[in-house]
Protein backbone atom coordinates (compact mmCIF):
# COMPACT_ATOMS: atom_id res chain seq x y z
CA UNK A 1 0.00 0.00 0.00
CA UNK A 2 2.78 2.43 -0.88
CA UNK A 3 1.46 5.93 -1.29
CA UNK A 4 1.56 6.29 -5.07
CA UNK A 5 2.35 10.01 -5.51
CA UNK A 6 0.50 11.00 -8.69
CA UNK A 7 -0.69 14.48 -9.59
CA UNK A 8 -4.42 14.04 -10.07
CA UNK A 9 -7.03 16.55 -11.17
CA UNK A 10 -9.49 16.81 -8.28
CA UNK A 11 -9.01 16.45 -4.53
CA UNK A 12 -12.00 16.32 -2.16
CA UNK A 13 -11.54 15.86 1.60
CA UNK A 14 -13.92 14.12 4.02
CA UNK A 15 -13.64 13.45 7.75
CA UNK A 16 -15.04 10.03 8.55
CA UNK A 17 -15.17 7.17 11.08
CA UNK A 18 -15.00 3.44 10.46
CA UNK A 19 -17.51 1.09 12.02
CA UNK A 20 -16.78 -2.57 12.60
CA UNK A 21 -18.86 -5.65 11.87
CA UNK A 22 -17.29 -7.69 14.69
CA UNK A 23 -19.68 -9.87 16.66
CA UNK A 24 -18.79 -10.66 20.26
CA UNK A 25 -17.58 -14.24 20.57
CA UNK A 26 -19.56 -14.98 23.72
CA UNK A 27 -23.00 -14.09 24.99
CA UNK A 28 -22.59 -15.81 28.35
CA UNK A 29 -24.21 -14.18 31.38
CA UNK A 30 -23.30 -15.19 34.93
CA UNK A 31 -26.54 -15.41 36.87
CA UNK A 32 -26.01 -17.20 40.21
CA UNK A 33 -28.90 -18.26 42.41
CA UNK A 34 -27.14 -17.09 45.58
CA UNK A 35 -27.81 -13.35 45.71
CA UNK A 36 -29.23 -12.73 49.18
CA UNK A 37 -26.70 -14.26 51.58
CA UNK A 38 -24.82 -11.93 53.92
CA UNK A 39 -21.32 -13.19 53.05
CA UNK A 40 -20.55 -11.29 49.86
CA UNK A 41 -17.82 -12.54 47.52
CA UNK A 42 -16.80 -10.39 44.54
CA UNK A 43 -14.01 -10.38 41.97
CA UNK A 44 -12.54 -7.15 40.58
CA UNK A 45 -9.83 -6.47 37.99
CA UNK A 46 -7.46 -3.56 37.46
CA UNK A 47 -8.77 -3.34 33.88
CA UNK A 48 -11.85 -4.76 32.18
CA UNK A 49 -11.01 -3.78 28.59
CA UNK A 50 -7.95 -5.75 27.53
CA UNK A 51 -5.84 -6.69 24.55
CA UNK A 52 -3.54 -9.58 23.75
CA UNK A 53 -0.56 -9.86 26.07
CA UNK A 54 -2.07 -7.72 28.85
CA UNK A 55 -1.31 -8.82 32.40
CA UNK A 56 -4.46 -8.32 34.48
CA UNK A 57 -4.45 -8.19 38.29
CA UNK A 58 -7.49 -9.67 40.02
CA UNK A 59 -8.62 -9.25 43.64
CA UNK A 60 -11.19 -11.41 45.41
CA UNK A 61 -13.11 -9.35 47.97
CA UNK A 62 -15.22 -10.40 50.93
CA UNK A 63 -17.82 -8.78 53.16
CA UNK A 64 -18.34 -11.31 55.99
CA UNK A 65 -21.55 -9.79 57.30
CA UNK A 66 -22.05 -10.97 60.87
CA UNK A 67 -19.53 -13.81 60.58
CA UNK A 68 -16.49 -13.39 62.83
CA UNK A 69 -13.39 -15.37 63.73
CA UNK A 70 -12.91 -16.75 60.24
CA UNK A 71 -10.54 -19.68 60.35
CA UNK A 72 -9.89 -20.46 56.72
CA UNK A 73 -11.12 -20.45 53.16
CA UNK A 74 -10.97 -22.41 49.96
CA UNK A 75 -11.15 -20.35 46.76
CA UNK A 76 -11.60 -21.69 43.23
CA UNK A 77 -10.85 -19.54 40.18
CA UNK A 78 -12.45 -20.80 36.96
CA UNK A 79 -11.39 -19.51 33.52
CA UNK A 80 -10.87 -20.41 29.88
CA UNK A 81 -7.30 -21.59 29.33
CA UNK A 82 -7.50 -20.58 25.66
CA UNK A 83 -8.02 -16.97 26.75
CA UNK A 84 -5.97 -16.59 29.93
CA UNK A 85 -2.67 -17.94 31.26
CA UNK A 86 -1.86 -17.83 35.00
CA UNK A 87 1.14 -15.79 36.09
CA UNK A 88 3.02 -18.33 38.21
CA UNK A 89 3.24 -22.08 37.94
CA UNK A 90 2.83 -22.94 41.63
CA UNK A 91 0.30 -21.90 44.27
CA UNK A 92 2.71 -19.55 46.15
CA UNK A 93 3.75 -17.94 42.83
CA UNK A 94 0.19 -17.59 41.65
CA UNK A 95 -1.68 -16.23 44.68
CA UNK A 96 -0.90 -13.41 47.08
CA UNK A 97 -2.87 -12.85 50.28
CA UNK A 98 -3.52 -9.15 50.74
CA UNK A 99 -5.95 -8.77 53.66
CA UNK A 100 -5.31 -6.89 56.89
CA UNK A 101 -4.35 -10.12 58.69
CA UNK A 102 -2.86 -11.79 55.63
CA UNK A 103 0.37 -13.00 57.21
CA UNK A 104 -1.34 -14.67 60.18
CA UNK A 105 -4.53 -15.79 58.47
CA UNK A 106 -3.19 -17.17 55.22
CA UNK A 107 0.16 -18.70 56.19
CA UNK A 108 2.04 -17.41 53.16
CA UNK A 109 4.48 -20.33 53.22
CA UNK A 110 1.65 -22.75 52.59
CA UNK A 111 1.54 -24.55 49.23
CA UNK A 112 -1.99 -25.84 49.79
CA UNK A 113 -4.09 -25.85 46.68
CA UNK A 114 -4.26 -27.21 43.15
CA UNK A 115 -3.00 -25.44 40.03
CA UNK A 116 -4.94 -27.89 37.84
CA UNK A 117 -8.23 -28.25 39.65
CA UNK A 118 -10.69 -30.51 37.81
CA UNK A 119 -13.47 -28.34 36.41
CA UNK A 120 -15.55 -31.46 35.83
CA UNK A 121 -15.88 -31.84 39.62
CA UNK A 122 -18.04 -28.68 39.65
CA UNK A 123 -21.08 -30.71 38.73
CA UNK A 124 -23.62 -27.86 38.89
CA UNK A 125 -21.97 -26.15 35.94
CA UNK A 126 -24.31 -25.85 32.98
CA UNK A 127 -23.26 -27.33 29.62
CA UNK A 128 -22.45 -23.79 28.47
CA UNK A 129 -20.22 -23.22 31.49
CA UNK A 130 -18.49 -26.58 31.06
CA UNK A 131 -17.56 -25.52 27.53
CA UNK A 132 -16.55 -22.01 28.56
CA UNK A 133 -14.51 -22.75 31.68
CA UNK A 134 -11.80 -25.22 30.74
CA UNK A 135 -9.53 -24.89 33.76
CA UNK A 136 -9.63 -23.93 37.43
CA UNK A 137 -7.16 -23.19 40.23
CA UNK A 138 -7.88 -23.82 43.91
CA UNK A 139 -5.96 -22.24 46.76
CA UNK A 140 -6.55 -22.75 50.46
CA UNK A 141 -5.79 -20.42 53.36
CA UNK A 142 -5.96 -21.06 57.07
CA UNK A 143 -5.12 -19.15 60.24
CA UNK A 144 -1.86 -20.03 61.92
CA UNK A 145 -3.26 -20.05 65.46
CA UNK A 146 -6.50 -19.63 67.41
CA UNK A 147 -5.22 -16.25 68.55
CA UNK A 148 -5.10 -14.94 65.02
CA UNK A 149 -8.54 -15.42 63.57
CA UNK A 150 -9.47 -13.41 60.52
CA UNK A 151 -12.04 -10.62 60.85
CA UNK A 152 -12.03 -8.84 57.47
CA UNK A 153 -13.65 -5.47 57.10
CA UNK A 154 -16.50 -5.24 54.55
CA UNK A 155 -15.12 -5.21 51.02
CA UNK A 156 -11.63 -6.34 52.02
CA UNK A 157 -9.50 -7.93 49.30
CA UNK A 158 -8.28 -11.19 50.74
CA UNK A 159 -6.49 -12.79 47.79
CA UNK A 160 -4.83 -11.46 44.65
CA UNK A 161 -3.54 -13.12 41.48
CA UNK A 162 -2.60 -12.25 37.89
CA UNK A 163 -3.45 -13.60 34.45
CA UNK A 164 -2.01 -12.91 30.99
CA UNK A 165 -4.43 -12.42 28.08
CA UNK A 166 -3.65 -15.00 25.38
CA UNK A 167 -2.74 -14.19 21.79
CA UNK A 168 -5.68 -16.27 20.52
CA UNK A 169 -8.37 -13.75 21.55
CA UNK A 170 -10.00 -11.42 19.02
CA UNK A 171 -11.53 -7.94 19.28
CA UNK A 172 -14.96 -8.15 20.87
CA UNK A 173 -14.35 -11.46 22.66
CA UNK A 174 -15.67 -11.79 26.20
CA UNK A 175 -13.44 -13.30 28.89
CA UNK A 176 -15.07 -14.61 32.07
CA UNK A 177 -13.10 -15.42 35.22
CA UNK A 178 -13.74 -15.62 38.95
CA UNK A 179 -15.23 -17.74 41.71
CA UNK A 180 -18.31 -19.54 40.33
CA UNK A 181 -21.32 -20.58 42.35
CA UNK A 182 -20.64 -24.17 41.25
CA UNK A 183 -17.44 -24.16 43.34
CA UNK A 184 -19.38 -23.35 46.51
CA UNK A 185 -22.09 -25.86 45.62
CA UNK A 186 -19.43 -28.56 45.30
CA UNK A 187 -17.77 -27.56 48.57
CA UNK A 188 -14.54 -26.73 46.70
CA UNK A 189 -14.86 -23.05 47.67
CA UNK A 190 -15.85 -22.22 51.24
CA UNK A 191 -15.38 -19.99 54.25
CA UNK A 192 -14.94 -21.56 57.69
CA UNK A 193 -15.37 -19.79 61.01
CA UNK A 194 -15.36 -20.55 64.73
CA UNK A 195 -18.92 -20.99 65.98
CA UNK A 196 -17.61 -21.25 69.53
CA UNK A 197 -14.22 -21.69 71.17
CA UNK A 198 -13.70 -25.22 69.89
CA UNK A 199 -15.88 -25.85 66.84
CA UNK A 200 -15.16 -24.80 63.25
CA UNK A 201 -18.30 -24.30 61.14
CA UNK A 202 -18.35 -24.13 57.34
CA UNK A 203 -20.58 -21.36 56.01
CA UNK A 204 -23.58 -22.82 54.19
CA UNK A 205 -24.01 -22.11 50.49
CA UNK A 206 -27.28 -20.28 51.17
CA UNK A 207 -25.44 -17.70 53.30
CA UNK A 208 -23.45 -16.36 50.33
CA UNK A 209 -24.17 -13.55 47.89
CA UNK A 210 -22.23 -14.45 44.72
CA UNK A 211 -23.71 -11.85 42.36
CA UNK A 212 -20.30 -10.39 41.45
CA UNK A 213 -18.03 -13.34 42.17
CA UNK A 214 -17.41 -13.74 38.41
CA UNK A 215 -16.18 -10.87 36.27
CA UNK A 216 -16.26 -10.21 32.51
CA UNK A 217 -13.38 -8.71 30.52
CA UNK A 218 -13.82 -7.48 26.95
CA UNK A 219 -11.09 -7.61 24.32
CA UNK A 220 -10.45 -4.14 22.86
CA UNK A 221 -12.08 -3.52 19.51
CA UNK A 222 -15.73 -3.97 20.48
CA UNK A 223 -16.21 -0.35 21.58
CA UNK A 224 -15.27 1.62 19.60
CA UNK A 225 -16.19 -1.00 17.05
CA UNK A 226 -13.27 -0.38 14.73
CA UNK A 227 -10.28 1.74 13.85
CA UNK A 228 -10.81 5.48 13.62
CA UNK A 229 -9.74 6.91 10.30
CA UNK A 230 -8.63 10.45 11.00
CA UNK A 231 -8.64 11.74 7.43
CA UNK A 232 -9.95 10.61 4.08
CA UNK A 233 -9.53 12.19 0.64
CA UNK A 234 -10.66 11.20 -2.85
CA UNK A 235 -8.49 12.00 -5.85
CA UNK A 236 -10.04 11.75 -9.30
CA UNK A 237 -8.33 11.34 -12.69
CA UNK A 238 -10.42 12.33 -15.72
CA UNK A 239 -9.81 12.48 -19.44
CA UNK A 240 -9.51 16.06 -20.69
CA UNK A 241 -11.24 16.48 -24.07
CA UNK A 242 -12.53 19.33 -26.18
CA UNK A 243 -16.11 19.19 -24.97
CA UNK A 244 -17.42 20.13 -21.54
CA UNK A 245 -18.83 16.73 -20.77
CA UNK A 246 -18.42 14.14 -18.07
CA UNK A 247 -15.45 11.77 -18.40
CA UNK A 248 -15.89 9.00 -20.96
CA UNK A 249 -14.70 5.54 -19.99
CA UNK A 250 -13.22 3.06 -22.40
CA UNK A 251 -10.96 0.04 -22.12
CA UNK A 252 -8.09 2.18 -23.30
CA UNK A 253 -8.99 5.04 -21.03
CA UNK A 254 -10.23 3.78 -17.65
CA UNK A 255 -11.64 6.11 -15.07
CA UNK A 256 -9.55 6.18 -11.87
CA UNK A 257 -10.57 7.01 -8.33
CA UNK A 258 -7.99 7.05 -5.58
CA UNK A 259 -8.70 7.16 -1.84
CA UNK A 260 -6.08 8.09 0.75
CA UNK A 261 -6.82 7.34 4.40
CA UNK A 262 -5.14 7.50 7.79
CA UNK A 263 -5.52 5.31 10.88
CA UNK A 264 -4.66 7.07 14.13
CA UNK A 265 -1.55 5.83 15.95
CA UNK A 266 -3.62 5.07 19.07
CA UNK A 267 -5.84 2.69 17.14
CA UNK A 268 -2.86 1.26 15.27
CA UNK A 269 -1.14 0.45 18.55
CA UNK A 270 -4.20 -1.04 20.26
CA UNK A 271 -6.67 -2.29 17.69
CA UNK A 272 -4.28 -3.77 15.15
CA UNK A 273 -1.65 -4.74 17.74
CA UNK A 274 1.62 -4.84 15.77
CA UNK A 275 3.91 -7.54 17.13
CA UNK A 276 7.54 -8.53 16.57
CA UNK A 277 8.27 -12.19 15.83
CA UNK A 278 11.88 -13.18 15.05
CA UNK A 279 12.68 -9.54 14.35
CA UNK A 280 9.80 -9.16 11.85
CA UNK A 281 6.96 -6.73 12.56
CA UNK A 282 3.51 -8.09 11.81
CA UNK A 283 0.03 -6.63 12.36
CA UNK A 284 -3.51 -7.87 12.61
CA UNK A 285 -4.34 -6.19 9.27
CA UNK A 286 -4.84 -8.55 6.32
CA UNK A 287 -5.80 -6.12 3.54
CA UNK A 288 -7.13 -2.62 2.97
CA UNK A 289 -8.82 -1.05 -0.02
CA UNK A 290 -11.93 0.67 -1.35
CA UNK A 291 -15.21 -0.25 -3.03
CA UNK A 292 -16.62 2.21 -5.56
CA UNK A 293 -20.07 2.47 -7.19
CA UNK A 294 -20.64 4.36 -10.48
CA UNK A 295 -24.27 3.48 -11.15
CA UNK A 296 -27.27 5.79 -11.40
CA UNK A 297 -29.14 4.06 -8.57
CA UNK A 298 -28.65 4.17 -4.82
CA UNK A 299 -25.38 2.98 -3.31
CA UNK A 300 -25.98 -0.12 -1.18
CA UNK A 301 -23.62 -0.66 1.75
CA UNK A 302 -24.48 -4.35 2.13
CA UNK A 303 -23.59 -4.90 -1.55
CA UNK A 304 -20.32 -3.01 -1.09
CA UNK A 305 -19.44 -5.31 1.79
CA UNK A 306 -19.95 -8.38 -0.39
CA UNK A 307 -17.96 -6.82 -3.23
CA UNK A 308 -15.06 -6.18 -0.85
CA UNK A 309 -15.21 -9.87 0.02
CA UNK A 310 -15.03 -10.88 -3.63
CA UNK A 311 -18.55 -10.70 -5.11
CA UNK A 312 -18.91 -9.54 -8.73
CA UNK A 313 -21.71 -6.95 -8.96
CA UNK A 314 -22.42 -4.63 -11.89
CA UNK A 315 -21.32 -0.98 -11.41
CA UNK A 316 -19.35 -1.89 -8.25
CA UNK A 317 -15.61 -2.29 -8.25
CA UNK A 318 -13.17 -3.13 -5.43
CA UNK A 319 -9.47 -2.42 -5.28
CA UNK A 320 -6.83 -3.45 -2.75
CA UNK A 321 -3.66 -1.67 -1.75
CA UNK A 322 -0.36 -3.37 -1.12
CA UNK A 323 1.29 -1.24 1.55
CA UNK A 324 0.55 0.69 4.73
CA UNK A 325 2.99 3.44 5.60
CA UNK A 326 3.61 3.87 9.32
CA UNK A 327 6.20 5.92 11.20
CA UNK A 328 6.60 6.08 14.97
CA UNK A 329 4.54 8.92 16.40
CA UNK A 330 2.45 9.33 13.24
CA UNK A 331 -0.80 8.00 11.83
CA UNK A 332 -0.70 5.01 9.52
CA UNK A 333 -1.41 5.97 5.91
CA UNK A 334 -2.75 3.91 3.03
CA UNK A 335 -4.13 4.59 -0.41
CA UNK A 336 -6.03 2.60 -3.04
CA UNK A 337 -6.84 3.30 -6.69
CA UNK A 338 -9.88 1.85 -8.38
CA UNK A 339 -10.24 1.71 -12.17
CA UNK A 340 -13.70 1.55 -13.76
CA UNK A 341 -13.27 0.00 -17.21
CA UNK A 342 -16.88 -0.39 -18.36
CA UNK A 343 -17.84 2.10 -21.05
CA UNK A 344 -20.20 4.99 -20.40
CA UNK A 345 -20.29 8.41 -18.75
CA UNK A 346 -19.86 8.93 -15.03
CA UNK A 347 -21.42 11.82 -13.13
CA UNK A 348 -20.23 10.79 -9.70
CA UNK A 349 -18.77 7.85 -7.77
CA UNK A 350 -19.81 6.73 -4.28
CA UNK A 351 -17.18 4.80 -2.34
CA UNK A 352 -16.17 3.34 0.99
CA UNK A 353 -12.76 2.29 2.31
CA UNK A 354 -12.40 -1.00 4.17
CA UNK A 355 -9.94 -2.89 6.34
CA UNK A 356 -9.85 -6.67 6.68
CA UNK A 357 -8.28 -7.85 9.92
CA UNK A 358 -8.08 -10.82 12.27
CA UNK A 359 -9.83 -13.93 11.03
CA UNK A 360 -11.81 -12.41 8.18
CA UNK A 361 -13.46 -9.52 10.03
CA UNK A 362 -14.08 -6.29 8.10
CA UNK A 363 -14.28 -2.65 9.10
CA UNK A 364 -15.99 -0.13 6.80
CA UNK A 365 -16.80 3.56 6.80
CA UNK A 366 -19.96 4.30 8.73
CA UNK A 367 -21.21 6.40 5.80
CA UNK A 368 -20.05 6.33 2.17
CA UNK A 369 -18.59 9.39 0.48
CA UNK A 370 -19.56 10.65 -2.98
CA UNK A 371 -17.26 12.39 -5.45
CA UNK A 372 -19.37 14.79 -7.59
CA UNK A 373 -17.37 14.38 -10.77
CA UNK A 374 -19.36 16.25 -13.39
CA UNK A 375 -19.33 19.58 -11.54
CA UNK A 376 -15.64 19.20 -10.74
CA UNK A 377 -14.85 18.20 -14.32
CA UNK A 378 -16.54 21.23 -15.82
CA UNK A 379 -14.70 23.52 -13.40
CA UNK A 380 -11.36 21.99 -14.37
CA UNK A 381 -12.11 22.18 -18.11
CA UNK A 382 -13.13 25.84 -17.88
CA UNK A 383 -10.02 26.64 -15.89
CA UNK A 384 -7.83 24.80 -18.38
CA UNK A 385 -9.38 26.46 -21.42
CA UNK A 386 -9.04 29.85 -19.80
CA UNK A 387 -5.38 29.18 -19.09
CA UNK A 388 -4.39 27.97 -22.60
CA UNK A 389 -6.28 30.85 -24.31
CA UNK A 390 -4.37 33.53 -22.43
Amino acid sequence: MTMRKKVLSVVMAFIMLISCLTVAASAYTYNPANKTGEVVISTVADKTTVKRGDVVTFDVHIDPGSKTNLAGSGTVIAFNADQLTPVGSTIPEFRTYVGEHAATYANQNSTAGNMNFNVASLKTFTDEEKALFTRAIQFVGGSTSAANRWNPVPGESYVQFQMTVSDSVNPGDEIWIGVPEAAYAAGSANISYYGDSTRVTRTALTEFNLTNSMIKLTVAGETPAGPVVSKNAAQVKMTLNDEKTAPVISAANPFSLRVISEISEEDWNSYFEPTVVDGKVTTNIKRVGIVGYKGDGTFDMATAVEVAKGADVADYQAADTTYIQKKDGESAKFGARIDFKAQGNIKDVTYVAFVEYGNGEYAFYAEPATAKLLTSYETIVNSYIGFVNK
